[in-house]
């Protein structure tokens, strides 16, 4: 598994640890963080976006990070990017935030591509 914009890595800790599970994220700060969470995890850490091999993931998790791309262009070049790491029988799953929730980060976030819509 890829956890693709992992953030801290609050996901993972929901998983089994016998997992093989790999992240990534622009913030190397936020790499950082996430490999002293899990110190008991399988965990592949990729810094740079072009160290992540092409058909290898069973499955790519995009979590809360759509609706922090600027551009539909570069939300387009991300997900044809995560297409080329999956296998062939690979599943793409994507978590977005609801706006209705004004409480929590992002329920306000806009970007010109989400403007778009």
């Amino acid at each position: 598994l890829l956890d693709f914009g992992c953030g801290d890595e609050s996901f993972i800790k929901l998983l089994d640890k016998k997992l093989e599970i790999a992240l990534y994220d622009i913030s190397s700060k936020a790499l950082v963080q996430a490999k002293s969470n899990l110190k008991e995890y399988n965990v592949k850490i990729y810094y740079e976006l072009e160290d992540i091999p092409n058909d290898n993931f069973d499955y790519v998790v995009l979590s809360l990070v759509l609706m922090t791309i600027e551009s539909r262009e570069d939300i387009l070049n991300i997900l044809n990017k995560i297409y080329s790491f999956l296998n062939e029988n690979g599943s793409l799953l994507i978590a977005i935030t609801h706006p209705c929730f004004r409480n929590y980060v992002f329920s306000t976030f806009q970007t010109d591509y989400s403007k778009e819509v």
